[in-house]
This record gives C-alpha cells, sequence and structure tokens, in this order.
C-alpha cells in the first residue's frame, strides 16, 4: 500500500486561503479552512492551532478554523498567545502549556468546564443534545460543543464517547454540531465509532485513538480520489 503521508502530500494543493481577523503585537490571527486542514495536512487540526502545536503554520500566525463558533473566538486566541508563549520562550512542554492555557480559559469563561475526562455526567446540564442516529449499540447524538467545553471539558473538540469522557454515557457517541459540513460530521463519527469500538474490546485510549485517526485518515484520502 502506499505510504499514507506521500498519499497526502500527493493530493495537497498548494495554497492555503487565510482571513486576517485581527493583530495582536506581532502575531496575526487568521480564520482558516479547517476541513481543508484536515483533508490535506493534518486530521488533528481541530478548533486552533500555533507554530508550536503545528509547524506547518507560520510562526507568527494563529489559525482559526472558520466553523468555529464566532463567540469563543477570544477565548481561543487567549489560549493560543498563553499556550505559544510558554511553548516558545521557556521551552515548556505541549502537555504543560495545555493544562496552564485550559485554567485561565476557563477563568476567562467564568465557566467549570473540568481540565480533567472523568467527571460525572451533570443530568440538568443542558447541552442541547439532539439525537441523530443509531450505530451498531450506540446513540449518536449532535451537541453544543460550545456548552459540552463550559459545562465538562474544556477541550471537548468534534466529539467524543463515554469510554474516553466520564460525562457521556458509554451507550452514547456526541458529534459536536457546530461542524457545519455534513461530510466532517460523518468522518468526526467514523472516528469516534472506530475508536470506542477498540477501547470497548480492551484497547488503551492512545492506542485506540492512533487506529482511529488512520481510519479516519485513509477515508479522507479514498474520498479525495472520488473527487472529479
Amino acid at each position: 500500500m502506499e505510504n499514507l503521508a506521500d498519499l497526502f502530500e500527493a493530493a495537497r494543493p498548494k495554497m492555503i486561503k487565510k482571513e486576517e481577523i485581527d493583530k495582536i503585537g506581532d502575531k496575526k490571527v487568521y480564520l482558516v479552512d479547517g476541513d481543508y486542514i484536515r483533508n490535506y495536512m493534518d486530521v488533528n487540526f481541530t478548533n486552533f492551532g500555533h507554530h508550536w502545536t503545528f509547524d506547518f503554520i507560520p510562526k507568527n500566525d494563529l489559525w482559526i478554523d472558520r466553523n468555529s463558533t464566532h463567540s469563543e473566538r477570544p477565548f481561543f486566541i487567549d489560549h493560543m498567545i498563553w499556550e505559544r508563549r510558554l511553548m516558545k520562550d521557556y521551552k515548556v512542554s505541549y502537555k504543560k502549556a495545555l493544562e496552564y492555557a485550559d485554567r485561565k480559559e476557563r477563568d476567562e469563561r467564568g465557566s467549570s468546564g473540568g481540565t480533567h475526562k472523568n467527571v460525572l455526567p451533570k443530568l440538568s446540564a443542558d447541552v442541547q443534545k439532539k439525537y441523530w442516529k443509531k450505530v451498531g449499540d450506540a446513540k449518536v447524538y449532535l451537541v453544543n460543543g460550545k456548552k459540552v467545553r463550559e459545562i465538562y471539558y474544556i477541550d471537548f473538540t468534534g466529539g467524543g464517547h463515554g469510554y474516553v469522557y466520564g460525562f457521556i454515557p458509554k451507550d452514547e457517541i456526541w458529534i459536536e454540531k457546530e461542524v457545519h459540513e455534513e461530510k466532517e460530521k460523518k468522518l468526526d463519527l467514523l472516528h469516534e465509532i472506530a475508536e470506542r469500538d477498540h477501547m470497548k474490546g480492551g484497547m488503551n485510549y492512545s492506542k485506540a485513538h492512533d487506529l482511529a485517526t488512520k481510519a479516519e485518515n485513509l477515508e479522507r484520502v479514498a474520498e479525495r480520489k472520488e473527487e472529479p
């Protein structure tokens, strides 16, 4: 089989469309096409990123997915500034920088979204769940990602399931409804189904996530081959 990285590189257009929305000192904030980045550059790009989390982003750029919720963008910008500074100037690891930026972002939001995943479900919490479909033994719901980040877990992005997040029942998969493209929702769901199945069978999260990411990447490559 062809090398997956080579397939990505061969199919990748050479230009990235960016819309500048802010400037902070020597840093510029851009809205970018997150679907494009996940399809052609890195499937792990979520709501935002900077050079010290994704090396293909120029050093003075801060990128935000254009499909993100407008009201959350100020939080994403501040998060990146804190995280970037710790990683760039103080050589702090990504894990530690993320923990600090999460705390600061949570304080800014004035929310209770935990820094850990195994919090108990708050049955009264309104994350605007809307039933989508059933896949195997799992019920799939569309949820308000902003609410989930504020109430439960600040780093929730795209989707999740109960074998990773303690606030999601084990027989449910949640997909963020703010993802505008139906194709992206289906790819997020593909990832969560694969990851959940592996973990349900006893596999640890790290290995299950890697295998689910590989399955998602292969599906993205297959879809590009079918494009006219």
